[in-house]
This record gives C-alpha cells, sequence and structure tokens, in this order.
C-alpha cells in the first residue's frame, strides 16, 4: 500500500512544479519586464499546503496586480521622435557633377601610297618624271624650265635654238641640229626623245 501512498504524493508535487514554471513564465514576459520598469508591485505568490500536505505554489493577483496588468498593457510614454530619418551631411548624395568632354581632334587622314609605276625603260636615260629617254619618239624642242634639275646642262643651254641632244662628255645642250654643237664637249652622242 506504501506504493499505492507514492504515486499520491508524487501528483501533489507535479502539480506545484507545474504552477511554479507557469509563475516563472509569467514573471519573464515583456509585460512583467515593463512592470519592473514602472512603481507597480508584482502579482503576490503565496504558498498553501494541498490535500496530500505539501507545499505548493500558487500565484494570486491582489488589487494592485490587476492594476499593474492594466498598465503593463499601456504602451511607455516617451518623447515623440520623427518619423523622417535624420542625415548627416557625410550621408548625403553628392550632385552630379558634369565632366567635360574634351573638344574633338583632327585626325589626319592617312593617304595610301600610290602604287609604284612600273620602271619605265629609259634606254640610259637619266630618270625623270617626263620619261624622256633615248629608246626613240620625238625630239624636244621646248623642254620644261627645271629640265636642267634632272639633267646635266652645259652652262649655255638656255641660249640654244635647236633640239636637245647629249654631247660626248654626257652633258645636255640645247643646240641639237645645228653645226657646231656640242664642239666644246667633244661632239654630239644622240638626240634626246619625248615618248
Amino acid at each position: 500500500m506504501h506504493a499505492a501512498g507514492a504515486v499520491g504524493q508524487s501528483r501533489p508535487l507535479l502539480g506545484g512544479f507545474i504552477a511554479l514554471a507557469i509563475a516563472a513564465a509569467i514573471a519573464c514576459t515583456p509585460t512583467a519586464a515593463l512592470s519592473e520598469a514602472g512603481n507597480t508591485t508584482p502579482p503576490a505568490t503565496t504558498h498553501a499546503r494541498s490535500s496530500a500536505g505539501s507545499p505548493s505554489a500558487s500565484t494570486q493577483p491582489t488589487a494592485t496586480s490587476s492594476s499593474t496588468l492594466a498598465q503593463r498593457t499601456v504602451a511607455p510614454t516617451s518623447p515623440a521622435r520623427s518619423t523622417t530619418p535624420k542625415t548627416s551631411p557625410l550621408a548625403r548624395t553628392p550632385l552630379a557633377t558634369p565632366i567635360p568632354t574634351p573638344p574633338p581632334t583632327a585626325r589626319a587622314t592617312i593617304v595610301p601610297p600610290s602604287p609604284t609605276p612600273a620602271p619605265v625603260n629609259l634606254c640610259g636615260a637619266p630618270a625623270n618624271p617626263w620619261n624622256y629617254n633615248f629608246c626613240g619618239g620625238t625630239t624636244i624642242a621646248d623642254p620644261p624650265a627645271t629640265f636642267c634639275n634632272y639633267f646635266n646642262c652645259i652652262a649655255n643651254f638656255w641660249n640654244g635654238v635647236g633640239y636637245v641632244i647629249q654631247c660626248q662628255d654626257r652633258t645636255f645642250s640645247k643646240s641639237g641640229g645645228r653645226s657646231g654643237s656640242c664642239s666644246q664637249h667633244g661632239g654630239n652622242l644622240r638626240p634626246l626623245h619625248h615618248p
């Protein structure tokens, strides 16, 4: 019979622990924390004997604890805060500053080199822009003003009254077809031709 009595005694203890756990849970709620911040009194805890004779804790609200409960549900008063977030001067977004664009630069137009013309056979005549040669063609009675820049002319070349010929010493005279041409340069060698 002692076994049955032990089971009966454990039930009031179990009930006491449950009541104690509930009281602790209530004490840990945020509303209880508010009552601690204010000047209210927490609910009174009384110990009573159960029918089996073991102590049990129970929480019983008092008149002051019911007013405390009413105060717990009221939001705490604090100075009104602006809902507009304050920004510091450092936190402001900087304004976009225009970036100056450099003026366009003129680009050099690259001209591809003109194809080099195939060398013209001048039959031994010096290179010249007119392609004058010794191969054949018409004689040159009126050479261009820059003629002596390309050909080795005698000193009185421009005084001549004939066509252009080459003398034996490889100089050029404008007295071709006249007697005595190239007389001081070893005589006539060959006429110069226009193609």
